[in-house]
């Protein structure tokens, strides 16, 4: 014979439930800490034991051509990725972007010029284990699951078994997969495809992370959630080379850019906004300036005159005609940003490049500024 439960039994019973579910989530939330703590302590960098002066990536006078080719793909490179630095690799198609990072990570081996990572020649196979790549494509062997493969992955860079397992455990649920464990990654969708590469490339803690357009082919939310893992990896000190052609997202995260066109670099330079960002004026008149203009300048869509100097010189005398006018509405700092950059030094063209030399002569219009 069976009792009716009582309103007092039904109470009972899901206050209980209700403990144990918040048990669990207490268990869960002490696992995740847990996680999170081992992976910061496997990644983490610590800056006392790095010179921040010495490159971990320098690319000295690189040069490639492909054979049948008339002109080299990429001619004369030189840039330095230092420690800390989120390195912004800007080119469009075709520029050699992708030909210069396959020299990097050792995939092409027949080129001229040097490239060191953590000052080890690239030839040398030990520099692999300074670096983490993650190529544009995914590729996963077939019937293995996302544990088992950062498991072996880890394992084949030397690291034991109970450790391998750690960082296995540890990442998939620092990057929220950890219910995808007994997966195969290839099929997950593009987003979790890139985080696993990520994984593995983090495998041998690396210097450097080394990434040739990551991001392609996902969604905005998989790349918000890639872009914001990077993030906490600047945080944690790493060093990050990446291409890409989302310059808006580039342009949070990056203090450092090379911009990469017809295979020459035309601009290399860190941006730290308090020290060398590239810097203009953003000025807004009440009524349009007849008077001999000063320096570089465009209009933008504001009706503000975005101008470009060669010293305060220009600047001040440039302050003085608009004062004396009584035009001047609003005057403000404008800091370059990635997309500014390009337009300056590839899609116009500009005489003044930083640390390469000047720009062919060929190149348009080199005294318009937009």
């Amino acid at each position: 014979m069976k009792f009716p439960f009582t309103k007092k039994d039904n109470n009972f019973i899901s206050s209980l439930k209700s403990k144990q579910l918040e048990k669990k989530e207490k268990e869960y939330q002490m696992e995740m800490n847990a996680a999170h703590e081992y992976f910061e302590r496997f990644i983490r960098v610590n800056q006392e034991d790095i010179d921040l002066t010495k490159p971990l990536l320098e690319v000295v006078n690189l040069r490639k051509q492909y054979y049948g080719k008339k002109h080299p793909t990429i001619d004369n490179l030189n840039f330095k990725v230092y420690p800390g630095e989120f390195h912004a690799f800007v080119g469009a198609n075709g520029a050699g972007k992708t030909t210069t990072i396959k020299s990097i990570i050792g995939s092409y081996r027949n080129f001229d010029g040097s490239i060191y990572i953590s000052g080890i020649d690239n030839k040398n196979l030990e520099s692999r284990t300074k670096m983490g790549y993650i190529p544009e494509n995914t590729f996963f062997p077939s019937r293995i699951s996302s544990f088992d493969y950062l498991y072996y992955t880890a394992k084949l860079n030397k690291i034991k078994s109970k450790e391998a397992k750690l960082f296995a455990e540890s990442i998939l649920k620092k990057f929220r997969m950890w219910d995808l464990r007994n997966q195969s990654p290839n099929n997950f969708s593009s987003g979790q495809k890139k985080k696993i590469l990520l994984a593995q490339a983090l495998s041998n803690n690396p210097d450097i992370l080394i990434m040739d357009e990551p991001t392609a082919n996902l969604d905005p939310k998989a790349r918000i959630d890639f872009f914001d893992i990077l993030g906490e990896l600047q945080k944690l000190h790493k060093s990050i080379f990446i291409s890409s052609h989302i310059l808006s997202e580039l342009d949070l995260y990056s203090n450092a850019v090379t911009i990469l066109d017809n295979g020459k670099i035309v601009y290399t330079q860190k941006r730290n906004k308090n020290e060398n960002g590239e810097m203009c004026y953003r000025i807004k008149l009440v009524e349009d300036f007849e008077g001999d203009k000063v320096g570089k300048y465009e209009v933008n869509s504001n009706n503000e005159i975005i101008y470009e100097f060669k010293d305060k010189n220009e600047l001040a005398e440039l302050i003085d005609k608009l004062i004396s006018k009584e035009i001047l509405v609003k005057f403000e700092k404008y800091y370059l940003s990635i997309e500014d950059l390009y337009k300056k030094y590839v899609i116009y063209g500009s005489v003044d490049t930083k640390e390469t030399g000047n720009l062919d002569k060929e190149r348009k219009n080199p005294q318009t500024f937009f």
